[in-house]
This record gives C-alpha cells, sequence and structure tokens, in this order.
C-alpha cells in the first residue's frame, strides 16, 4: 500500500476542511493528510490531499505491479466539462520485484491502446533532464498523432537542469 498526493483547486470557501475530507474518502479511499488552503478574501481555496491507494494494490499487487484494470475518480461539478483523465503508467525497461519479464510490451501495449484513440489528447510527458529526441512518451504520441494535432508535450524537472555557464 501507497499513498498519493492529489492537488485540488476552485474549492469553495463554504466548505470546511471535514467537507473535503469527507468527499476524497467517500470517492477515492482513507484520507492520510489534508490541508486546506487560502483565505477568505478569494471566493475559492486549494487544497493538498494525501490518500492511501488501497484499490491498486488489490489490482496491481503490492509489488510494483501494473494493471490494465481502470481506477476511477469522479468528479461532478455544473462549472466544469465533462472530461476523462487517465493516468497512465510510465514506460518500465527493467523488470523490478515482482514484475513480469515483458513488463515494456505490456505497458507500451496498455498506453497505445489508450493514444490511439481519435478523441483522445496526449500529453507526453518528458523530463527536462533527458534528450527529447530519445523520448518515449513523445515517439509514442508520434505513433499515434502523427501529425501531433493531438498531442501536447509537458516538459517536467525543469529543477533538474544543470546550466553550464
Amino acid at each position: 500500500m501507497y499513498s498519493r498526493t492529489i492537488y485540488c483547486t476552485n474549492i469553495d470557501k463554504k466548505l470546511t476542511q471535514a467537507d473535503v475530507k469527507h468527499f476524497f474518502e467517500s470517492i477515492c479511499g482513507e484520507v492520510q493528510r489534508l490541508r486546506l488552503l487560502g483565505d477568505y478574501q478569494h471566493s475559492t481555496r486549494i487544497t493538498f490531499v494525501v490518500f492511501t491507494v488501497a484499490e491498486t494494490d488489490r489490482e496491481a499487487g503490492g509489488n510494483k505491479g501494473v494493471s490494465d484494470k481502470q481506477i476511477r475518480l469522479k468528479i461532478f461539478s455544473p462549472n466544469v466539462l465533462d472530461i476523462t483523465l487517465v493516468d497512465l503508467p510510465g514506460l518500465t525497461k527493467v523488470p523490478v520485484c515482482d514484475q513480469p519479464s515483458d513488463i515494456e510490451a505490456r505497458i507500451r501495449t496498455m498506453i497505445m491502446s489508450y493514444i490511439k484513440t481519435p478523441t483522445c489528447l496526449i500529453l507526453a510527458v518528458t523530463p527536462a533532464n533527458s534528450d527529447a529526441a530519445n523520448s518515449d512518451a513523445l515517439q509514442m504520441a508520434g505513433i499515434a498523432d502523427p501529425d501531433g494535432n493531438r498531442t501536447i508535450g509537458v516538459i517536467t524537472k525543469d529543477n533538474k537542469v544543470r546550466v553550464i555557464p
């Protein structure tokens, strides 16, 4: 079992910390820690929620396993668009713990099954401290979306880039 942190914005200032905690516990499971931030001068606040991810352990095991079964988080609001967000695993090149020897192929197949859908927007996440030309995310996005019309490149870990004077 491990924990996951979620950052949420636009939390109505009328909601208490207990309200937000109850909401997440009813959908995601046990909340380990919740921090509701903001002041009463603004109409909304933000929260950081850390919750236990027991569902993942049930499906994939507690030892770095991967499952293609979806865990759905549904948030309803009249003020947001209807959208499905799928957080796919990153590619694993070398199996660890109880992972099968073909883990990379399994994850590639899972990712392609989602991103080949024409209505899917692809967030191709690549760390800033690696060569984008060798990015697996961009390579797979290029296969699923050759024209790049559905692909958004996301650069992460910019704080890890070494600046050479």
